[in-house]
């Protein structure tokens, strides 16, 4: 079962929840190669980033 975006931030080990969520999403390689993904996505959620904003961005940075 996938995390959703918005539950990321209520796990005790929000680092952790965030990696398998790239994982998941994304692919085992992602989190991986791109490590500063991560605090990219806990600083989003933090922000209030919605997820479509969060995905357009590492679309972005980083052409996945």
């Amino acid at each position: 079962m996938k995390l959703p975006y918005n539950q990321i931030n209520k796990q005790y080990d929000q680092y952790e929840a965030a990696y398998h969520y790239l994982e998941d999403w994304y692919g085992h390689h992602v989190p991986y190669m791109f490590a500063d993904l991560i605090p990219h996505l806990l600083r989003c959620i933090d922000a209030g980033v919605s997820e479509a904003q969060f995905k357009r961005d590492a679309k972005t940075m980083y052409s996945i």
